[in-house]
């Protein structure tokens, strides 16, 4: 390439693209991960390298912030541009079902531990209810999930239903979604279920859950960790229909603010300005990649 405009999207892209676009070619970074997440070398690298590049985005205001502080000198553009939600198929939920579902990877990460824990007084409470997880994991970490809700006793309310090609349709039968991960980016779940009227109860964990859910508007945040405040929150919203049914209609009108119209305008706005600026000289970043391209 010696023109047009390089999107990458993972630090390892990110960094060769700052070190070999040629200057006549923007450059845009985009970072899906937290930047406390990357290891200690890689995160020497981005503050060393990613000033070269034309902008760079991330996806949640915390992380855009951490990035103003560790970048120096910062790219010529530094700006947050959330996911996405695409269409899905299915209708907006009713919220009549007895269905909590919950969605994602079977890792450590995502606390499905912390979720069998959450569940067992709810399930206890509410027995007509079932909490349904979507997803896959390694073998040997979906046998050990499967045997930590034997032992709880939930083998018939929590419900392993693996991956799904049509989640838009499962998120149109359930009532509730619960995220119950230790930590998560930009959640695209959440705004997943915001788009089927479902509200949203999650731990308060670092990054992504706070940029989207407001308590009481969409759904419920309760503190990282405590397995006990998450079945509080659940039960709440289950026990209250009116409830539910307001927070369904929160989580409609958040979703609406992240549709493809909505966020494409913005990256067109970032293209169209870089475009400009870049037809009106070459600027620092270009010059600076042929200068030192070591």
């Amino acid at each position: 390439m010696r023109t047009g405009v390089v999107i990458s999207t993972r630090p390892g892209f990110n960094l060769i693209t700052a070190l070999f676009a040629p200057p006549g070619v923007i450059t845009i970074g985009q970072e899906h991960v937290a930047l406390d997440m990357h290891s200690p070398g890689v995160v020497r690298l981005i503050k060393r390298r990613y000033g070269r590049l034309d902008a760079f985005v991330t996806l949640t205001e915390r992380d855009l912030e951490r990035y103003r502080r560790a970048l120096r000198p910062p790219p010529r553009m530094l700006l947050r541009i959330p996911n996405a939600v695409p269409p899905l198929a299915g209708e907006v939920s009713k919220l009549d079902e007895k269905v909590v579902i919950a969605i994602g990877r079977l890792v450590h990460a995502k606390g499905f531990d912390l979720l069998v824990k959450a569940w067992q007084p709810v399930a206890t409470a509410h027995p007509d209810w079932v909490l349904r997880v979507y997803g896959r994991g390694r073998t040997q970490a979906e046998r050990k999930l499967r045997a930590r809700i034997k032992e709880a006793g939930l083998s018939g309310s929590m419900l392993l239903m693996g991956s799904s090609a049509e989640i838009g349709r499962e998120l149109s039968r359930a009532s509730i979604h619960v995220v119950s991960s230790r930590h998560e980016g930009f959640s695209m779940t959440i705004l997943e279920a915001m788009s089927k009227g479902v509200p949203v109860v999650s731990f308060d964990c670092p990054h992504g859950p706070r940029e989207i859910v407001r308590d009481g508007y969409n759904g419920f945040l309760v503190p990282p960790g405590r397995p006990e405040a998450l079945a509080e929150a659940l039960c709440r919203v289950i026990e209250d229909r009116e409830l539910r049914v307001a927070l369904g209609a929160g989580a409609v009108r958040t979703a609406a603010g992240y549709d493809l119209g909505t966020i494409g305008a913005r990256w067109d706005a970032l293209l169209a300005r870089l475009d400009d600026e870049h037809a009106a000289g070459p600027g620092r970043t270009a010059s600076a990649r042929l200068l030192d391209r070591t």
